[in-house]
């Protein structure tokens, strides 16, 4: 993955990463339990409305500073 940004699925956002489940309980939400439904057919702009969650371009940011580096460099 190159990177995440609000319209990436929850899903893939989710499997960028080891972080990235720990990432978002850190900003009150866990895809896998919480918010039915969010972790197959929404996009990581949709938590924000659909689950109160703030600050999503810091969870953005942070999820994507744990994407892990492309080989080779």
């Amino acid at each position: 993955m190159r990177s995440i940004g609000r319209t990436t699925l929850v899903r893939d956002a989710l499997a960028s990463s080891a972080q990235a489940r720990d990432l978002f309980v850190k900003h009150g939400i866990d895809p896998e339990i919480r918010c039915v439904g969010i972790y197959d057919i929404n996009t990581v702009d949709d938590i924000e409305a659909s689950c109160h969650v703030t600050n999503v371009d810091t969870l953005i940011d942070e999820l994507n500073a744990a994407l892990p580096s492309p080989a080779g460099r």
